[in-house]
């Protein structure tokens, strides 16, 4: 975090609170515009009319993407049902939801159309009144509210539908480090037109925060080599995670921290230890930091 707030516009992300209404896409290009960066992505997609944590990934930090990891979500839902139902009614029927369910995506959903095994960590009925019910989940990454809604409505004999949804958790983040386009807007034009970075240095956060990455040292000496994707030999590294696998994909960084590219393992890390110094452990697959 002692990085210059140019190198944090470049190399980090922002975790946005969406609002119900525009769709994850057009978000990040508000959240974009906003911060006057070229390119902004985000991680799981959520629907225009779903809201919570959005996390965006800024300039190069786009190049990560697709090497993060799904992690487990949570959600605040309103669904209604065709009927009123018990309190009693509503915990019997959603004990069927516990656990690993099966279930197949929405039509309106992008993934194929195919039966699959989903795990509900927990669900906690926070209020029922009438045909509605308020609900809280924690689920694997891939589990579809919407579907859970239709679902426990036919357990419970008179249909349902998700009214609302609302992410609360993603990628390991909460909604409390959530911030909405008008807070970006404002800490920006702080930083922008005052001088004062103190809030935008706050909710503008370096990637090697969200990357989990099993973690290689290189050493000074190999860094120019990097951009000219050549691949790791066992002599660039200073330090190697002794918990790598076989096709692991592996972070390269700096003696300061900073994730400088995404490799591939070649080796587990016996066969990485016993290696002669000049042989190819990590083939080079994506250049983040060029400096």
């Amino acid at each position: 975090m002692k990085r210059s707030i140019q190198d944090l516009l470049e190399y980090g992300f922002l975790v946005l609170d969406k609002p119900a209404g525009p769709s994850s896409h057009e978000a990040s290009a508000y959240a974009a515009k906003i911060l006057d960066v070229k390119k902004a992505g985000h991680t799981g997609t959520l629907d225009p009319n779903v809201s919570g944590v959005l996390v965006i990934l800024l300039n190069s930090s786009c190049k990560v993407a697709s090497y993060l990891s799904e992690t487990d979500k949570s959600y605040a839902c309103v669904m209604e049902t065709g009927r009123p139902h018990t309190r009693k009614e509503v915990e019997s029927a959603f004990e069927n939801f516990r656990g690993k369910i099966y279930q197949t995506p929405p039509l309106a959903s992008a993934v194929a159309k195919k039966l699959r095994i989903r795990e509900i960590y927990s669900l906690r009925i926070l209020e029922v009144d009438g045909r509605r019910i308020l609900f809280e989940c924690d689920c694997e990454a891939g589990t579809y509210i919407r579907k859970l809604c239709v679902d426990a409505g036919r357990v419970l004999g008179s249909g349902g539908q998700m009214l609302e949804l609302r992410r609360t958790k993603a990628m390991g983040i909460t909604e409390s480090k959530a911030v909405t386009l008008q807070q970006l807007s404002d800490y920006y034009w702080l930083y922008k037109e005052k001088g004062d970075e103190s809030a935008l240095r706050k909710i503008i956060r370096p990637i090697e925060e969200l990357a989990t990455l099993k973690k290689i040292v290189v050493k000074d000496s190999y860094i120019p080599a990097i951009v000219r994707g050549i691949d790791v030999k066992k002599s660039d590294a200073s330090s190697t995670d002794s918990s790598i696998a076989k096709d692991d994909w592996i972070g390269l960084y700096n003696k300061d921290g900073a994730l400088l590219a995404v490799a591939k393992a070649l080796f587990d890390f016996k066969q990485i230890k016993d290696a002669e110094e000049n042989a190819v452990l990590f083939d080079l697959e994506r250049v983040i930091r060029t400096c």
